[in-house]
């Protein structure tokens, strides 16, 4: 019916790719296929309705990211056509894999397999609400009474200037220093080749870590070791705190929650005697208070005219202060 509809050729592939996110969850529940399985409740018009209906309203929202809150999982049991089950459904609970969730207090079903999919398909990643400019918000009333939890949907749709201040690399104009959550992950290494540092480094990186470090610490027995320390959004902690353990010799990991304070950044270009160069200003309100030139830029230049690294850094320096006055 999808594929038939006269929708945007967008539409009709994300809907169905959704549809097929709950096909490929029932098959490995029932050890089949997708072409094999049967969708039962989740195969009605109401249910594709749902799923279109929803990629055509964020569609129509125009908006450039989905960020989802942690899903709700309650406990009792839910009736369907397999008969009495325990909630989440288990097509629910298998969608829901690799996300956040929390523990609701709530006997009945707060999150079924249709809303599982709806929220794993669209959003383009989990955690707090980013910093923004709420323009418009919208309530979606569910008839079921939980005592005590109200079965409320909530959207807010907002601005935001850029990428979130404060992650590397990111931008945007606020007024005061931008406070975000994070999650900081940890691991002594007391046994690990220090030849082998480099690559953990990297690949936490890639995992996801806002910064990385590493610091010399003392264990038991007087042993000398080295801490592994490195900082994440609440979304991507789960992946960093993998890259930790997989490529390093530690047994685990530490994870605590965090909050940071970070002056919102924006990149300039300097322009020196040595050629331009880059420059990362931090600004509160309308005052730029910090300015940092990049290395790399300073290290070609400094090649390239035969000087020390520190004489380009600070020419780019001088040269940014000069400009943002």
């Amino acid at each position: 019916m999808i594929e038939a509809s006269a929708l945007d050729a967008n539409v009709i592939e994300k809907a169905t790719q959704i549809l097929w996110r709950i096909a490929d969850a029932e098959a490995k529940i029932h050890s089949s296929t997708r072409e094999e399985v049967h969708f039962h409740e989740l195969g009605g018009l109401d249910s594709v309705v749902d799923i279109v209906g929803a990629v055509v309203g964020f569609g129509l929202l125009g908006v450039d990211e989905v960020v989802c809150s942690p899903l709700p999982v309650s406990h009792g049991y839910v009736d369907c056509a397999h008969g009495r089950l325990p909630v989440p459904a288990p097509a629910a609970a298998e969608l829901m894999k690799g996300v956040p969730t929390f523990a609701a207090d709530v006997e009945g079903e707060t999150v079924t397999p249709t809303g599982a999919a709806l929220a794993t398909g669209l959003a383009d990643r989990f955690g707090p609400q980013p910093p923004m400019s709420v323009e418009t918000i919208a309530y979606g009333c569910g008839s079921k009474e939980f005592p005590g939890v109200p079965n409320v949907l909530r959207l807010f749709v907002g601005q935001r200037s850029g990428p979130m201040p404060g992650i590397e690399g990111g931008q945007g104009v606020w007024a005061d220093a931008v406070a975000e959550r994070v999650r900081l992950i940890e691991a002594n290494l007391d046994d690990m080749n220090p030849e082998f540092f480099g690559e953990v480094v990297t690949r936490v990186f890639e995992a996801g870590a806002a910064d990385v470090w590493m610091a010399p610490i003392y264990m038991k027995k007087g042993r000398p070791a080295t801490q592994l320390s490195a900082l994440s959004a609440p979304d991507r902690a789960e992946e960093v705190a993998r890259a930790i353990v997989r490529y390093s010799t530690t047994f685990g990991v530490r994870i605590s929650d965090c909050e940071r304070r970070c002056l919102p950044r924006e990149k300039a270009l300097a322009q020196t005697a040595y050629g331009p160069i880059g420059v990362k200003l931090g600004r509160l309100g309308d005052q730029v208070v910090t300015a940092s030139p990049e290395y790399d830029d300073c290290l070609a230049a400094a090649g390239q005219h035969g000087v020390p690294v520190k004489e380009v850094y600070a020419a780019a320096l001088t040269a940014a202060r000069e400009q943002v006055k």
